[in-house]
């Protein structure tokens, strides 16, 4: 039996023993195998030396006892080919070059084979790719979930690919795992995302990270789906817990940590989710419009970086569309600018479940789908039968899921969960941000009254994929009641032996009807008893819902805000103070009710250490350090993205462009509740001896932070650059490097060292399809927030082409987008006056009423598909009140029939402000003049038309 492997340009690099230097750089790879036969009679190879010196050199090809050598001379093809008259189809084969003159051993392999087969490793992909049939090469690239009853189902696992045994290919197993290794059996659960960049410690995030990774290895996982990396586009986003930060640079950086940690140990990563999928709602339909600008510099560049500077096995594309095409099946995004551009070299998973078809797939590079059924492999075979799919299309994605295959570790530990139960302690009480301290913080030994559901229904991390089963969770009441500094006022607590926890934000009930309400006596008497209030404010929050801009969600319910007046009341009357925690996954609102409380707390999702990790807090056992990684908004309306959040079923538009988070707030001058890299400390920080220097494609920066109070802690230092705008406009500040201190006692001092590389000052100019450095005059600023700006030096940069690319991912349909010169619209800092006004209709679709179409989520709506006796199905809203209406948003769920959109201020008569046939965008945006107090839609009956949201904004005075 004979089988010939010719290899494609740049097959198969072969990285031979001895290929490492004692530090672990990789060095100049020299051979590449073309060519490999092999039977009974003798084996023939052609392999390629890439060196392109002169020096003579010794090829060796071993087997069997034997060794054949040749010469070599600089670069070139060279070859063995040897006859045998009995070779046996197991014989393995050492292939090797040494240096003439020395001896010495430059590159050495050993090709294993079985049964004539070239058999998988490392440095064997491609050979392996060229003896497999189309079927194997189709199950391949289609992955399984097994199922309880298989006999390769492993509790816990969320997908495998298939094993094909003749060539040494095994399965690789997949596991949900961003803050802990998703298994019933139990696991370790690690601070969320957001918690995690919110320490601003990437050496300390590389520490969860490997311990991540050996969790992993004792439940035999090979990647871990994580880390989450999506941009925090939106507070409402119902998975922003998952994901770092409303700033690219900060994500790509902490993803990198994150990733070369848990890869330490052996285990790949899986970023997520590739790209541009800022919102739950509609997740799996719905396209996410933005300018290729926007989606290169805010939405992809923390992806890039961290591909970059981790090198991650493999990345999950995402549910949504970028700008009309799903992501899973986009050759530009997945081919053109992440292999060819970006270089990766791992392979691409799609979201469990995705939209688009399975040869669609393999074309785009997306390598695997998961986790795939058995028809799909059928759709692949016919797809290469018939043309439609080449050979060279799905052997590119068999190497690159076979390079991740031949990582695959042997190596299994008994993970030490005591330990890593200690780290990730450790990690959430550093994590917690300080946003208020009158002089409260931290405690001394005292009696807390503990108020709120969160303390015993604590929420320890968010649900979906990114939960997490522990061998155990420390609530905040077990925290402070367990702990030596701390006694909890027994009466209080025992009010909240039967309470429950906040439901999901999805559905009707909000979190009011849960919160435990306490007569004024009880109060009183525990203001009277206790020296400190204490009172949680939680949230839960899920894959697959996003939260409200309602009371009860963004906002504290009725319930909790009349409880929180009255704790803090009773208190103040005492001369006692009240302590706010907030165990949320997103920045809630805080400015109405912040003057309630002494001090503030965000604790985020801490793990199962939380309540630890709290009472670490507030004794003063540890100084928290960490500082905001998303900007805190004084209201809802003044977020940027939030008149388009999250838009219809079918489109989101990304409106405010690059203005995402702080950009916007501080370009605009929009001032929030709290700021971008925000937080303070128990003690105080002094900044001096400031100093920049450039060094080549470097510019260097050193600041001494001297700790100058009473207590030890850690201060974050925040480099923010300010572009020239000579080519196209910029934020105001973007930030460019950030560098923590270690742990200074009272007194000391560090010196801390940060470098702005080039490439961290790129612009993507679309116009010209290039990044670049923009010439003239660039201004960095160095502080401990955003707004907190210590030193600024300005220096002078020549214009310079960091990278000529394509036009890539480019919206099909031009839309405006926010921009400094037409500033900000005025009715963007209103309030939707629509909001849970009276909504009526003259039909509706079971349960489908007009109240839907007013209530704040776009995941209920109104439908009037019913038959009516009427000559057009309509919906009206009763503003309540005469307003002066400047905007009136439509998100539709469908409408494919004539309608029209009509406005009044007595009911009676009317003023037609819209008419259309239909409208396949599903989104309406109409200008309005006048004074409203009514607005009508009607549409032909015999139709799909059906509306998520209606929202009216008032002309802002």
């Amino acid at each position: 039996m004979k089988r010939r492997i010719v290899l494609m340009v740049s097959i198969l690099v072969i990285v031979l023993t001895g290929c490492t230097n004692n530090k672990g750089v990789e060095r100049p790879l020299l051979l590449t195998l073309h060519v490999f036969e092999v039977d009974s009679k003798g084996v023939n190879l052609e392999f390629y030396y890439a060196a392109k010196d002169d020096e003579k050199v010794l090829f060796y090809l071993e087997y069997g006892g034997e060794e054949h050598i040749q010469e070599g001379n600089g670069e070139g093809l060279y070859s063995f080919n040897i006859k045998e008259d009995s070779l046996k189809g197991n014989t393995n084969f050492k292939l090797g070059v040494k240096d003439k003159k020395k001896g010495k051993i430059m590159d050495e392999m050993e090709i294993q084979i079985k049964d004539y087969l070239v058999q998988l490793n490392e440095r064997t992909v491609k050979c392996v790719v060229a003896q497999m049939t189309d079927e194997e090469k189709a199950r391949l690239v289609i992955g399984y979930q097994a199922m309880p009853g298989d006999a390769d189902f492993v509790d816990g696992v969320s997908g495998f690919t298939y094993p094909l045994e003749k060539y040494g290919i095994p399965s690789l197993v997949f596991s949900d795992g961003p803050a802990g290794v998703r298994n019933p059996k139990g696991s370790i659960s690690y601070p969320s995302g957001t918690n995690l960049a919110q320490t601003w410690d990437m050496n300390l995030v590389k520490e969860i990270g490997k311990a991540l990774g050996n969790d992993a290895r004792n439940l035999k996982v090979d990647i871990l789906l994580g880390p989450g990396m999506n941009i925090h586009r939106n507070p409402l986003n119902g998975r922003n817990f998952e994901y770092f930060s409303e700033d690219p640079f900060l994500t790509g950086k902490i993803a990198a940590s994150y990733t070369n940690g848990v890869q330490s140990m052996g285990v790949g990563v899986s970023l997520k989710h590739f790209a541009a999928n800022n919102q739950e709602t509609s997740r799996g339909t719905s396209s996410s419009e933005v300018t290729e600008r926007a989606l290169r510099e805010i939405y992809l560049r923390g992806f890039e970086i961290a591909v970059k500077e981790s090198s991650p096995w493999t990345i999950m594309s995402s549910y949504n569309k970028i700008n009309g095409k799903y992501t899973s099946v986009d050759k530009e995004l997945l081919t053109g600018i992440l292999r060819e551009e970006w270089g990766f070299k791992g392979l691409v998973m799609s979201d469990w479940g995705s939209q688009g078809a399975a040869d669609e797939k393999v074309k785009a590079q997306n390598d695997l789908y998961m986790p795939g059924e058995p028809n799909y492999v059928n759709t692949v075979l016919n797809a290469l039968r018939n043309g439609k799919l080449t050979q060279e299309e799905i052997d590119r994605c068999c190497v690159n899921i076979l390079s991740i295959a031949a990582k695959k570790s042997k190596k299994t530990y008994q993970s030490d969960y005591k330990t890593n139960a200690i780290l990730s302690r450790k990690a959430a009480a550093e994590s917690v941000v300080i946003l208020k301290n009158d002089s409260v913080l931290p405690l001394v030994k005292c009696e807390v009254a503990l108020f709120g559901n969160g303390q015993k229904y604590t929420v320890y991390t968010g649900e979906g994929s990114g939960f997490v089963h522990t061998p155990y969770n420390v609530n905040i009441q077990e925290g402070l009641n367990n702990s030596e500094y701390f006694t909890l006022n027994v009466d209080i607590m025992a009010k909240y032996v039967t309470c429950r926890p906040a439901p999901m934000p999805k559905g009707e009930e909000l979190y009011d009807g849960t919160t435990v309400v306490l007569d004024d006596e009880t109060i009183k008497k525990a203001a009277k008893d206790s020296d400190v209030a204490v009172f949680v404010i939680s949230r839960t929050t899920t894959e697959g819902a996003d939260h409200r801009n309602l009371k009860g969600d963004f906002y504290l319910s009725e319930r909790e805000q009349d409880m929180l007046e009255k704790v803090s009341k009773a208190f103040r009357n005492q001369g006692k103070k009240t302590i706010v925690l907030l165990n949320t996954g997103n920045p809630i609102e805080v400015d109405s009710w912040i003057d309630l409380a002494d001090a503030v707390l965000y604790m985020g999702y801490l793990g199962l250490e939380t309540g630890n990790a709290i009472c670490d807090v507030l004794s003063g056992k540890v100084n928290p350090s960490g500082r905001l990684v998303s900007t805190w908004p004084s209201k809802y309306e003044d977020v940027p993205s939030s008149y388009h959040f999250p838009g219809n079923a079918a489109t989101s538009i990304y409106f405010e462009d690059i203005y995402v988070g702080y950009r916007f707030y501080e370009t605009f001058e929009i001032e929030p509740a709290f700021e971008f890299g925000y937080g303070l400390s128990y003690t105080s920080f002094e900044y001096s001896n400031f100093k920049m220097t450039k060094k080549g494609n470097k510019i260097e920066f050193k600041v001494t932070v001297r700790n100058t109070g009473k207590r030890a802690g850690r201060d974050v230092v925040q480099v923010y650059v300010t572009k020239p705008g000579s080519i196209q406009e910029q934020p105001k500040y973007e930030l460019v490097a950030f560098a923590k201190t270690g742990d200074l006692k009272p007194g000391k001092k560090e010196t801390l060292t940060l470098v702005v590389k080039e490439e961290d000052l790129k612009t993507y100019v679309s116009d010209t399809s290039r990044w670049m450095v923009e010439g003239g005059k660039y201004v960095f600023s160095i502080g401990s927030s955003v707004k907190k700006i210590h030193k600024t030096y300005e220096t002078e940069l020549e214009e310079k082409v960091i990278q000529d690319v394509e036009n890539r991912c480019v919206p099909v349909n031009e839309f405006n987008v926010l921009n400094q010169k037409d500033g900000l619209p005025s009715f963007r800092r209103s309030a939707n006056v629509a909001l849970n006004k009276k909504a009526t209709c003259n039909v509706h679709e079971g349960d489908l009423r007009a109240q839907n179409a007013v209530d704040g989520s776009y995941s209920t709506r109104w439908s009037g598909l019913a038959p009516s006796n009427d000559s057009m199905n309509w919906l009206k809203v009763d503003l309540e009140a005469v307003y002066d209406i400047e905007n009136i948003i439509i998100f539709w769920e469908a409408c494919n029939v004539f309608y029209r959109v009509e406005t009044s201020v007595d009911g009676t008569n009317w003023t037609k402000i819209l008419e259309k046939s239909s409208n396949p965008s599903l989104y309406d945006d109409i200008k309005v003049e006048g004074e409203v107090r009514y607005i009508r839609i009607s549409g032909e009956k015999n139709g799909w038309f059906s509306i998520y949201e209606l929202e009216a904004f008032e002309k802002a005075g």
